[in-house]
């Protein structure tokens, strides 16, 4: 009996890390999103390298308790496979802003893909339309 008691605390404390961890990262997401929707404050989001390891931590940390929790479904009771489920359903906000995470972090990627491509036909323009100086030094340098 007292094994049983053990295991369901266990499940019911890794639940509430898995559900604790997927709402921080679910949080940190759709702070980012709001950021990647203004193309003024997207370059911090994209180059902060804190949020970014913030960000990898917790979903480090949510892919193995996201193990553990499948484990315990796969070998749990019903009631506690039940239990599991029920308390899982607030999942579905966090890959909602994962998804939309995904989605303007790929277009974010295209605005700056395009903003180099514009920046790389100014530079070709500008070459393209200077004179060529480096001739005119070297016959004022054989004088």
């Amino acid at each position: 009996m007292t094994n049983d008691l053990d295991s369901v605390e266990g499940i019911e404390r890794h639940l509430e890390m898995y559900l604790e961890t997927t709402r921080k990262l679910t949080t940190l997401l759709d702070q980012e999103n709001q950021m990647l929707l203004f193309e003024a404050s997207e370059s911090k989001v994209l180059s902060d390298e804190k949020r970014q390891q913030e960000k990898q931590a917790l979903y480090a940390r949510v892919e193995t308790l996201a193990r553990i929790v499948t484990r315990t479904l796969q070998s749990g009771s019903e009631e506690d496979v039940n239990a599991i489920r029920a308390a899982l359903v607030p999942i579905e906000t966090f890959r909602r802003s994962l998804r939309l995470n995904s989605a303007l972090i790929e277009v974010c990627i295209e605005r700056q893909e395009r903003r180099m491509q514009r920046i790389m036909e100014l530079i070709e323009d500008t070459d393209s339309s200077t004179p060529d100086t480096e001739g005119s030094n070297v016959a004022d340098s054989s004088l």
